[in-house]
């Protein structure tokens, strides 16, 4: 009864280690993944904007904006290369220096801006914070008039 004993508590053989176990998978690298990860982040941090939007108060004509009949009213053309006021044509930046010349301080003024065709809005806003860095804030938009 020993023998029997004895025989069960050897080991397997070396065929049935292997069967019993399953085939070991082979290790995925993380390399790769960590590279794909990091050349997304570069191209979304390019690729995004991080301006910050601001808002422009403008009054349009008919929506109970100040009232300007106490105001002295003046209209600015804005053409692609450069503003109009009267029979003056200035660059966009001398604008308030113009307006300061003709009309004393802005405090007073009415400013009504006319876009003439194939102008960009930037050159509108471009306008409008030179306007509001020389202390004009009473500014209005026209619409273009057919020609």
């Amino acid at each position: 009864m020993t023998i029997s004993l004895t025989a069960n508590l050897q080991s397997p053989p070396a065929s049935r280690i292997g069967a019993t176990n399953r085939a070991r998978r082979p290790l995925i690298s993380l390399t790769p993944l960590i590279d794909v990860v990091f050349i997304l982040l570069v191209f979304f941090m390019l690729a995004s904007s991080f301006l910050q939007w601001r808002v422009i108060d403008i009054n349009v004509p008919g929506s109970g904006g100040p009232v300007m009949d106490d105001l002295q009213k003046v209209r600015i053309d804005i053409y692609p290369d450069a503003l109009q006021l009267g029979a003056h044509r200035v660059a966009p930046d001398e604008i308030v220096g113009l307006i300061g010349r003709l009309y004393g301080d802005g405090s007073d003024i009415a400013v009504a801006l006319r876009s003439m065709p194939d102008t960009h809005v930037q050159a509108i806003v471009t306008t409008l914070d030179h306007l509001a860095e020389g202390g004009i804030t009473n500014v209005t938009l026209l619409a273009a008039e057919a020609e």
